[in-house]
């Protein structure tokens, strides 16, 4: 079931409770199916939180960084996984689907420590050049080891060398058809060592 938050963020938490690892799944519209295969999942004993975060309008890129929708969504998602118990102390990894990607990765920033771990799934680049340099300085930011899973177009591809060409020690993996497809690399990723079966 679908839990409302005062931000307009929606979320829903599967798995164990108590496991030792915490994963949150960051996409926009509607999360009815949260995990895209609970099984797989439940072989690696995570506790998955998936957020919903609505959909912004992403014209204005020259802004990024200011007081924006998308940042006060980065925070919004930032304080919720606070709220989910993610800390310093209990560390979590972070998946991020398409257009969410860089709000997931300002949330990131915030979190420090407390997000180790991320992967970006089919995230895209901005055009702007000033929206370029944000993202950039974003990356250089970023805390946690990055996994980058290109889209199929090549576009998305050029995007994800971009992001791995700015990013310190990220990885990058093979073209996505589903985020299914690619569940298990990405978990690996994000949870590594957690995978009981």
């Amino acid at each position: 079931m679908e839990s409302p938050h005062p931000s307009q963020i929606t979320y829903r938490s599967s798995g164990a409770v108590g496991a030792g690892r915490t994963v949150v799944l960051l996409r926009e519209g509607s999360i009815t199916v949260g995990d895209p295969n609970p099984s797989l999942s439940s072989s690696f004993g995570v506790r998955l939180v998936s957020m919903s975060v609505p959909a912004v309008s992403l014209s204005d890129h020259e802004a990024f960084g200011g007081e924006t929708p998308d940042e006060e969504q980065s925070t919004a998602v930032a304080d919720l996984m606070r709220e989910q118990g993610v800390s310093p102390d209990r560390p979590a990894g972070m998946i991020a689907l398409g257009a969410v990607g860089w709000r997931a990765a300002e949330a990131a920033v915030m979190m420090g420590p407390a997000i180790d771990r991320i992967a970006f799934v089919d995230v895209s680049v901005p055009d702007a050049p000033l929206a370029r340099t944000d993202v950039a300085d974003l990356l250089t930011r970023l805390e946690a080891k990055l996994l980058v899973v290109a889209g199929e177009s090549e576009q998305a591809s050029a995007d994800a060398a971009w992001i791995v060409e700015h990013s310190e020690g990220a990885r990058r993996a093979s073209a996505v058809g589903t985020l299914a497809d690619v569940w298990s690399a990405v978990l690996a990723h994000v949870a590594p060592g957690a995978r009981t079966g």
